[in-house]
């Protein structure tokens, strides 16, 4: 697999809202699609008014220990928090510099494999022969116009900072 990202910056935080769990490596695959489908209910709903037209989507990895567990946020771009259905968490995608990696896939089947496997080859090839290090955050990011294209085109952005000497 050779990968070669497109290094950006986002030059402005944007407020998201949505749901969040701790993820941990012996659960990622169970805890990770029943966070989503939690969420899909509530979108399918129209509950959020709040959402930004047309829709970005998130999820947002931080707050890592280790390889071993990390906190996992998903939900939509919002214009603002208030007036937002109860029991919705709000996080913030932080300006700054970015390793952005298109993941495009023809059908569900494996994408999650696919994308640890992508993960691993970044943290373990890329960043390390790269000139970056981590910035401590990573996002996946899909919009209205990728879903109608593909719905499994992502962009999964690495937030990078420069190496000191």
């Amino acid at each position: 697999m050779t990968i070669e990202p497109k290094i950006s910056e986002v030059k402005k935080e944007f407020l998201c809202s949505g749901y969040m769990g701790r993820i941990t490596v012996k659960n990622v695959y169970r805890e990770i699609p029943k966070l989503l489908e939690r969420y899909r209910k509530l979108c399918g709903s129209n509950l959020n008014k709040n959402i930004k037209r047309p829709w970005q989507y998130i999820s947002l990895s931080r707050n890592f220990e280790g390889n071993l567990s990390w906190d996992y946020h998903t939900g939509h771009v919002v214009t603002r928090y208030e007036g937002e259905p109860e029991g919705l968490v709000h996080f913030e995608i932080p300006k700054g510099d970015y390793a952005v990696f298109e993941v495009r896939r023809k059908r569900a089947m494996f994408f999650s494999f696919f994308m640890a496997k992508l993960k691993k080859e970044i943290y373990t090839k890329w960043l390390p022969s790269s000139g970056y290090v981590f910035s401590g955050f990573e996002f996946e990011y899909n919009d209205e116009t990728m879903k109608k294209k593909n719905p499994y085109d992502v962009d999964l952005y690495v937030g990078i900072g420069k190496k000191q000497a």
